[in-house]
This record gives structure tokens, C-alpha cells and sequence, in this order.
């Protein structure tokens, strides 16, 4: 070991020497001796020094050539257009052309499986679009009623036989109803579609119509697993055939089926947005549901009503002149009265003051007896089915000054309900003969005011009376793409021909209108363990009342004998045995119970305390225990109108 080490020391000098001198002599061959680096430019191998010559000399030759060159003379002969492409279309991709080999009949078969077969200048660009899912709708809204309809379904495309039409002995049946409205954004939807890749005419927004999911109102205040409820006969519903595929090559083998439901969704655009509600024969008359946009209009012109002092209405003069009601000189303001002298008495009989008053008194009971004879005949015409002649009479009781407000609120009513029956009269006689079909009760299409974008809505007939309820709205779109599995990017997305859009927001929670309500009226004279109560009956569109005594432990309600504000073939009320049955069970009775009430003033409100008859009681329709005091009860916004509506 020792020797080997000896020899390395001994030479290794030598051989760093030896590297040395190579690098050396490398160098002077690269820096000195050898040639430089050259490239080929004009078929030349030149150095760097000689290409910077050799391109200043080409351009120079180039600008000459470009100076120095003469314009073609030579005409050259242009074939037609029209002629050119007449004879293209003529002789067809398999004929021979100068400068291209004709296309075979028969394309050889060049793999097994695999890649497609392809032919040179035919290749056809093909979409690659991944399906967007139809945006949520807005602005839920929700409505509520309950109507004596004529149930009817709608139809959708060419129509049904003409025994499904209902016709002239069709009875009207009690229905309550729910109407879910929202606005649909087909801009947003159209512009989502573009920047998706969609073709523009593939991107054209098509509705098929809409789904609804409810939850009810559970005995605990939560709500219930949400629900999405059938189609009844009061929605159209679009029959949409399976799209059936080729085995062999992916085609879509029914497409005439799947045109024909496409061409039907198409025209009834307005319908499946926007389906009529049934026929109305007495009770909630429909109406589109309390939209955002919509509902703000009708609240200011309400506002502006309240706001708006209605200018007194001046009697009119009595046959033959003379003074009008109340001392009125005809077509004054005014009471008549003798002109008085300069600082004198007043001129006329002294006793004068009291004729006139008697005369007053006289004029008012007559007025008072001819108020009331109207409302009879305008109720007459009412049931006569003379709606103009009951409306005038009617608006002739509401528009006299000494209308007492029960007797104006009668004739208000009045009014309502015969320019609603006129309206329906007027759609039954375009049925020709027998109801009109729903589709014909379509009118103008609802949208929102600021973007245009249309309502769409659901009519849900299989609610229960006095539940509540809260919904979710979602938008069915027609799949544009629907066989074109090369057109997209996951071919699955091409077999169905519906999108289903996503859920909106949980709207509001509402009430289905009940058969009955009930309002405490006080404690019974002469008796601390009873209270009245005002109970609410709907009986074929119309609201009776009647009062009842309760105590703890008894149903509110009853069976009674009552006038039930219709009329005979005599003209004269009908009495019957009228089932006023709440199901509410009474818990608890409390005739001295603090009640705070409040009391509005100008921008705010206030509080004060009332001693009141409270009862507890067990609600049948949602299973919670709640309670109505009379002080509340009194001024109910719920009890007003139904008095207002009250004939």
C-alpha cells in the first residue's frame, strides 16, 4: 500500500501538466486557428462577417425586381358564380374535378374499432356543450281562496273530444285553492345559455311548465318534510315521449315523436307559463298572485283613494223642483236661507225653523225607506241575473249622503258581486252553448315591470282548509339539444328532453282559507263561565254568520236555522239548517284577562291595556293551542272584510 501510494506522488504532478497544456492547445485551435461558426444562407455556407453582405445584397436585387416589373395584361376569364355553383351542386361530391381525386362510393374500412372514418375537406365542426340547468325563479308570491268552480281540465296542443268540455248542467263544486306565482328570467337564462356555448338558436328559452314543493305547519311551529305536489287537473300537462336511441349508431330513432311534442310546447308558450284558473261561479273570484311590481301599483292606488277625499255627492232635486234633501237648494252646497238685512233680523216666518225640521225628518225617512227598497231590488236583479240593472241601483244607494254605513257597505258588496258574475256571464257566452274550455280565459301575459321577465305560476288544488303552508318553485326548460349526443360533452345529457331548474327560496307561510272563523264578541250577560262568539260559515260562495254561547270544554259552533242571503224563485230569503261547526275546542275562559292593544297614530304607534274576554282553544286544522281576545277581535282586518263581502 505504501508503494502504490509512493508511485501516485511521484506522477501526479505529470498529469496535471498534461491536462494543462490540452486546454491550451484547445483554445488556440478554437480562438486562433480554427474557422468561425457559419450558416447556410442562399445555398452558401458564409461566416458572420459575409452574411451581413449577402442579405444587403438580396434586398437590394428584391427592391429592383419590385421597381422594374410590369403589370399582367393577360385576361383571364371568370366563370359566373351562379353558373359556377349550378354546375357544383350538378355534378355532385362524386364527380371528378381537375385538381382533386374523386370521392370512392365506398369509403374503405381502414380499422376494425376505433377512430372514425374521415374524409378530407367534408370533416364537419361539431359542438362540444355541457347543459345548463334553468335558473331559480324570483319574487315568490302567494294567493289563497276559496271558490265554488266548475272543475274542468285544461287542454294542451289540439284539444280534447267535446265530451270532456263541461257543459251546461255541470255544478259548480267547493274548492280552496293556492296559486304560486314567481318571475322567470328567460333573458338571464338565454345569456347563461351563450356563454355555455349553446348555438343561439338552441339557446331560445322554452318553458314546459313549473314545479311546486310545499311543507306544512306541524303542531310543534316546524315544518314538515317538504313535499312536491301532483299535478292536478287544474295545471296542463304535456304528454313527452322517451327519447328511444339506435343501438347501432346513437341516432334517435322516434325523433318525429319528440319534434311533434316540441312543436306543441312551442306554440302554447303563453299556457304553460301562465295556465288559466277554472271556471268561478261565486266565492274568491282568482286573481294573478300579489307579484312584486304588481303589488306595489295596487297599494298606491289604494294610498292615493285613502289620501283622496271623496267629494261629497249632492242629493238630487225631488220631481218638480224645489228644495232637496235636508234644506239643499238644488245644485248648491249649501242650506237655503232668507237674506238677511243690514244689521236686521233674518226675513220669514219665525216658526218656519220647526216646519223645516219636521219636513228634514220626513225627507230622511223616505230616503231611508227608498235605500232600502233598492237594496231589495238590487239584490233581486242580483239573483235575476239583470247584473247592470242591479249594479246601478246599487251605486245609487252608495253614492246618497244620508246612506247610513252598513247600508253603503251593503250596496259596496253589492256592486262586487255583480260586476264579478257580469264578467263571468260574458266568458260562458263565447262557449257556444255550453262553459268555454280554460284556454280560452287566457288574456295578456303577466311580466315584471322593471325587466320584462314573465310570471310564470301553480295552481294547487289538494290543499286542506285551514292549514298552512310555505312553498318552493322550480322551472322545467325544453332540452334544445335533446339527441344530439355528438354535441355535447357528456353524451347522457342529450336522452332527456326536460331540465329541471333548481328550487327557489321558501316563500312566505300562508293559510288555505277555512269553511269557517270565528270571532270572540264578549262575555254573555248574567253569566261569568260563558262567552259569545261570532262564528263565520262560506256556504256556496257566500259568508253567513251566526253567534253562539261557550263555555270550557265545548265545540265552538253549531248546527242553527238561519237566513243564508239567498233567494227563492219568489224572491224571498231562503231560511236553512246551516252546520257552523268550527272543530275548535274551548281550553280556557278568562272575562277579565289584560289585553294590550295598539293603537296607531301619525308615523308611530302606541300600546294600552283593556280588561277583555280571552279564550284559549285548540286550533283543529294545525293541532296548536291558540287564543282570541274580544278587544282584538273587534277591529280583526280578517272580520271587516268578511262584514264588507257580507250581502
Amino acid at each position: 500500500m505504501q508503494k502504490l501510494l509512493g508511485l501516485f506522488e511521484a506522477h501526479v504532478e505529470k498529469g496535471v501538466l498534461a491536462l494543462c497544456a490540452g486546454f491550451a492547445l484547445y483554445v488556440a485551435w478554437g480562438y486562433l486557428l480554427g474557422s468561425p461558426n457559419k450558416i447556410t444562407f442562399g445555398g452558401k455556407e458564409l461566416g458572420p462577417g459575409e452574411l451581413h453582405t449577402a442579405i444587403n445584397d438580396e434586398a437590394k436585387r428584391l427592391d429592383t425586381a419590385i421597381r422594374t416589373a410590369e403589370a399582367d395584361t393577360e385576361q383571364t376569364s371568370v366563370e359566373a358564380f351562379q353558373q359556377e355553383l349550378k354546375k357544383r351542386f350538378e355534378t355532385g361530391i362524386f364527380a371528378r374535378s381537375e385538381d382533386t381525386q374523386p370521392v370512392p362510393a365506398q369509403l374503405p374500412v381502414t380499422t376494425v374499432f376505433g377512430s372514425k372514418i374521415e374524409v378530407p375537406g367534408l370533416e364537419q365542426e361539431e359542438e362540444s356543450v355541457e347543459l345548463v340547468t334553468p335558473l331559480q325563479p324570483k319574487s315568490l308570491a302567494v294567493g289563497v281562496g276559496r271558490s265554488m268552480i266548475y272543475r274542468q281540465p285544461l287542454l294542451v296542443g289540439l284539444g280534447g273530444e267535446a265530451d270532456e268540455l263541461v257543459d251546461d248542467e255541470a255544478k259548480p263544486v267547493e274548492q280552496p285553492w293556492v296559486t304560486v306565482g314567481a318571475y322567470f328570467d328567460r333573458k338571464a337564462q338565454y345569456q347563461e345559455m351563450i356563454k355555455a356555448g349553446y348555438a343561439p338558436y338552441r339557446a331560445r328559452v322554452y318553458v314546459v311548465g313549473v314545479d311546486v314543493r310545499r311543507q306544512e305547519v306541524q303542531s310543534d311551529g316546524t315544518f314538515a318534510e317538504p313535499e312536491v305536489v301532483s299535478r292536478g287537473e287544474a295545471m296542463p300537462v304535456v304528454e313527452v315521449p322517451e327519447p328511444i336511441f339506435d343501438d347501432e349508431d346513437g341516432s334517435l330513432a322516434n325523433k318525429s315523436e319528440i319534434d311533434d311534442a316540441f312543436r306543441v310546447i312551442k306554440a302554447q308558450q303563453p299556457l304553460l307559463q301562465q295556465p288559466p284558473f277554472y271556471l268561478v261561479d261565486a266565492g274568491d273570484f282568482w286573481d294573478v298572485p300579489p307579484l312584486d311590481g304588481l303589488e306595489v301599483e295596487e297599494e298606491a292606488e289604494e294610498d292615493q283613494e285613502e289620501e283622496t277625499p271623496m267629494a261629497p255627492t249632492r242629493a238630487a232635486a225631488p220631481p218638480g223642483g224645489g228644495m232637496a234633501p235636508g234644506g239643499m237648494a238644488p245644485g248648491s252646497g249649501t242650506p237655503r236661507r232668507g237674506r238677511p238685512g243690514a244689521g236686521g233680523p233674518t226675513f220669514g216666518n219665525p216658526s218656519g225653523r220647526s216646519s223645516t225640521a219636521r219636513t228634514e225628518a220626513q225627507q230622511r225617512q223616505q230616503e231611508r225607506r227608498e235605500i232600502k227598497q233598492n237594496l231589495e231590488r238590487a239584490q233581486q236583479a242580483l239573483v235575476a241575473k239583470d247584473f247592470r240593472q242591479a249594479i246601478d241601483l246599487a251605486r245609487g244607494v252608495a253614492s246618497r249622503e244620508s246612506v247610513t254605513g252598513s247600508d253603503r257597505k251593503k250596496a259596496e258588496a253589492l256592486i262586487r258581486r255583480a260586476e264579478q258574475l257580469e264578467q263571468r256571464a260574458m266568458r260562458f257566452a263565447g262557449g257556444g252553448g255550453g262553459l268555454p274550455a280554460r284556454e280560452t280565459l287566457l288574456t295578456e301575459i303577466i311580466e315584471e315591470p322593471e325587466t320584462g321577465a314573465p310570471a310564470v305560476w301553480f295552481h294547487d288544488d289538494t290543499v286542506e282548509s285551514g292549514k298552512t303552508y310555505r312553498y318552493s318553485m322550480r322551472v322545467q326548460l325544453w332540452n334544445r339539444y335533446v339527441g344530439q349526443t355528438r354535441s355535447m360533452k357528456d353524451p347522457a345529457d342529450a336522452r332527456n328532453p326536460i331540465l329541471v331548474g333548481e328550487w327557489s327560496e321558501w316563500g312566505t307561510p300562508v293559510t288555505v282559507t277555512p269553511e269557517t272563523h270565528f270571532f270572540v264578541a264578549g262575555p254573555k250577560p248574567g253569566d261569568e263561565a260563558e262567552a259569545m262568539v261570532e262564528v263565520w260559515k262560506w256556504r256556496n260562495g257566500n259568508w253567513v254568520k251566526e253567534r253562539f254561547d261557550v263555555r270550557v270544554g265545548d265545540v265552538v259552533g253549531g248546527v242553527k236555522t238561519v237566513k243564508t242571503n239567498e233567494l227563492d224563485e219568489e224572491l224571498k230569503q231562503v231560511r236553512a239548517d246551516v252546520d257552523f261547526t268550527t272543530g275548535a275546542v274551548v281550553l280556557d275562559l278568562r272575562l277579565d284577562e289584560k289585553v294590550q292593544q295598539r293603537i296607531p297614530g301619525k308615523g308611530d304607534f302606541s300600546y294600552r291595556e283593556q280588561d277583555s274576554v280571552v279564550i284559549v282553544y285548540l286550533d283543529p286544522a294545525d293541532g296548536q293551542v291558540k287564543e282570541k281576545s274580544a278587544v282584538l277581535d273587534r277591529n280583526d282586518p280578517l272580520r271587516k272584510k268578511l262584514e264588507d263581502a257580507e250581502l
